[in-house]
């Protein structure tokens, strides 16, 4: 696909409703596999002192209730900092598309329940090794250090292999508030704003670029 796909006639009603429907198809596209753009968003929470950011991995999207899924290790930073201030934002971005996302919701830390299990099954045992860690997310090294234990080291384990990992499994999920939807162009660049409440769509604009 290039470039984000808009209505015949963005004057007409119905115009919004037709391009917040495309965002959710493409999101629901990019959880699903492992090309770059909106499958890899910067995630931005509130650090002690600042705020701090860092790339993700969407894992899935429940349309329904506006939500966005995703995974880290329970003893990664951004949990507590999710924990103290649930306000987080995401930021999208795909150059084939030219369009850019900006998401603000209200972050959840889930480590047992359906979500995390259901997000613990559907990963591959390639990205969920990693959990396996015996340190922390940030731990200071002496040395490089791939934080992974030496059997699992250059080879995709089997599920049996992993499970200890489990124990540090946690899945993040954001109800989204607002969305900005940022289309670059060089015709004009468009900009609109979708708010949702609880989860669900409640209000569309258009915005000066």
């Amino acid at each position: 696909m290039t470039g984000f796909p808009l209505p015949d006639d963005l004057t007409q009603p119905q115009a919004l409703q037709t391009i917040h429907a495309s965002i959710w198809d493409i999101l629901e596209t990019a959880a699903k596999g492992n090309e770059p753009g909106w499958r890899l968003p910067v995630l931005a929470t509130h650090g002690p002192e600042q705020c701090c950011q860092r790339t993700v991995v969407l894992r899935a999207v429940r349309r329904d209730r506006g939500v966005l899924q995703f995974h880290t290790d329970v003893r990664s930073p951004k949990v507590q900092q999710i924990r103290n201030n649930a306000k987080v934002s995401l930021l999208f971005y795909d150059h084939q598309l030219s369009t850019q996302l900006h998401v603000q919701g209200a972050a959840s830390v889930q480590t047992m329940g359906d979500t995390a299990d259901q997000l613990w099954a559907d990963g591959t045992t390639a990205s969920l090794k990693m959990y396996c860690g015996s340190s922390a997310p940030g731990t200071v090294c002496g040395a490089p250090d791939s934080n992974l234990p030496a059997k699992l080291m250059g080879r995709i384990p089997d599920r049996n292999e992993i499970e200890a990992g489990r124990q540090h499994f946690s899945a993040i999920e954001v109800c989204t508030e607002t969305v900005e939807w940022l289309r670059l162009s060089r015709d004009g660049n468009l900009r609109a704003r979708f708010y949702f409440a609880t989860g669900r769509p409640l209000h569309a604009e258009w915005v000066a670029p």
